[in-house]
């Protein structure tokens, strides 16, 4: 059920900036304008719940085939096993080891747990369910009473991680924890529905949930200090 047209996410560090579905790749990024058409997405809820549902699909308006989803891989780099991996929505039988862990044939295997855009239709390499496209969104402990914000966390298969933004990043990346301000976006406009509390693993780093205009406006200066350095040393 569509419940939400043409939303935007403003990442509460980073308040200038808003989640982004680049037509470029299949990664998540963030962009410093809220008018760019790729920050615009579509919400749809997933049937089956009850008032404060969590589970969505995340469609950006540009790409109405495709959802924002948190995609759990699986690499090793074996020569026999390196095209092994586990995709979203496949059924093969792989053995799994431990993350990082080293293989007889002298290689080593890892976990990757990816925001990304993944197509919605059944192609011959992906053939994602539902739940694996999906999104679980809930209520973001801030400091603040009058402003709602919300995470987002994977919803497939071995997937529990949260969408945030690293200082002096682009990329979208995840992590396992209450992902502080840095996972913290804030919907524009409002939703018009209640979601529940998160409930998720407490907050183990930066984990700051004042939206204050002072540690807003620190936190935007040191996102554009950080790039600008990073493009001056690769200068």
């Amino acid at each position: 059920m569509l419940v939400a047209t043409g939303i935007r996410f403003k990442n509460a560090r980073w308040p200038t900036y808003y989640l982004v579905a680049s037509t470029m790749d299949d990664q998540i990024h963030v962009a410093n304008s809220g008018v760019d058409p790729l920050a615009r997405f579509n919400l749809y809820q997933l049937p089956g719940q009850g008032q404060r549902p969590t589970g969505f699909l995340l469609v950006p308006q540009a790409s109405p085939g495709y959802a924002v989803s948190i995609v759990h891989k699986y690499h090793c780099d074996d020569l026999l096993q390196r095209n092994a991996k586990v995709e979203p929505g496949h059924n093969a039988k792989v053995e799994l080891h431990k993350p990082n862990s080293s293989l007889a044939g002298g290689g080593s295997c890892k976990h990757s747990w990816n925001a990304q855009t993944q197509p919605m239709s059944p192609s011959y390499n992906v053939h994602p369910s539902v739940q694996d496209a999906a999104v679980h969104l809930s209520k973001a402990h801030v400091s603040e009473k009058k402003v709602v914000a919300i995470t987002i966390r994977g919803a497939g298969v071995r997937v529990d991680k949260y969408m945030f933004v690293h200082a002096g990043s682009w990329k979208v990346s995840s992590r396992a924890d209450d992902p502080g301000l840095g996972g913290y976006w804030i919907p524009e406009p409002p939703l018009a529905f209640a979601l529940p509390e998160f409930d998720g693993p407490p907050c183990k780093h930066a984990c700051d949930n004042s939206l204050s205009v002072r540690s807003a406006m620190a936190g935007g200066g040191l996102l554009l200090a950080l790039v600008i350095s990073t493009l001056s040393l690769e200068a």
